[in-house]
């Protein structure tokens, strides 16, 4: 009991200690320490329990002891009774029956105080199988907000992820329709200056060699009518 008391108090300050701490490092680092102590509990209820069906079997034997002798007596009575003056008779059995009722009170006081130890240790004593569902219960809390937490963090780390891979499509995107509209802007700049290039060579053909054949017959002509006349 004494040993068990301490382990009561940290029992119920157990889910407090929990309640009170929001890290989750610290809260799985409580819970396994009461993990831990869950097994001290364990190990002390198991003590306790054979302690218990100790104390009840002294006093089952304690009683059939009792039995045995009360019949060894009868029987001793019974063979004495013929063979014995009646005033020794008188006294055997007055002891015999002081003796078995002094016997009688000894094992009621052994039931007695063997049920006071059992009330004490499972009824008035601590707790044990409360406090062990209070550290179990705890431990499996903390295990589930850790899942919790744990999934928590991969669905925002998928959301980041996806935001990412977002903003990378967009920026691709965007630079796909700036190099397209960069390769139109040269392909105009590009014809454009095909273009001037084809009027400057136009303009650049003389126009006295274009006509020059009419030239030469007109003077050809006059040379001709000069020659006749």
């Amino acid at each position: 009991k004494e040993v068990a008391e301490p382990l009561r108090q940290d029992a119920q300050n157990f889910p407090n200690l929990l309640d009170s701490t929001t890290e989750t490092p610290r809260r799985l680092r409580l819970a396994r320490q009461g993990s831990g102590a869950n097994e001290v509990v364990t190990h002390l209820i198991g003590n306790l329990t054979a302690l218990v069906e100790k104390s009840r079997k002294t006093v089952k034997d304690a009683n059939l002891t009792l039995m045995e002798a009360k019949g060894a007596f009868e029987v001793v009575i019974r063979m004495l009774r013929d063979k014995t003056p009646e005033p020794n008779y008188t006294n055997v059995t007055e002891e015999v029956q002081r003796i078995m009722f002094y016997g009688e009170v000894q094992v009621r006081d052994i039931e007695r105080i063997s049920e006071m130890s059992v009330t004490d240790i499972t009824e008035d004593g601590p707790d044990f199988v409360t406090i062990r569902e209070k550290w179990n219960g705890a431990h499996e809390e903390e295990q589930r907000r850790a899942d919790e937490e744990k999934a928590k963090r991969n669905a925002e780390d998928e959301r980041d992820a996806e935001e990412e891979r977002r903003i990378e499509e967009e920026k691709a995107r965007l630079e796909k329709e700036k190099l397209a509209a960069e390769e139109k802007a040269r392909k105009a700049k590009e014809d454009e200056l095909a273009r001037t290039a084809k009027k400057e060579t136009d303009n650049n053909s003389s126009p006295a060699l274009v006509h020059s054949p009419i030239l030469l017959l007109v003077l050809l002509c006059v040379l001709g009518c000069s020659l006749m006349c």
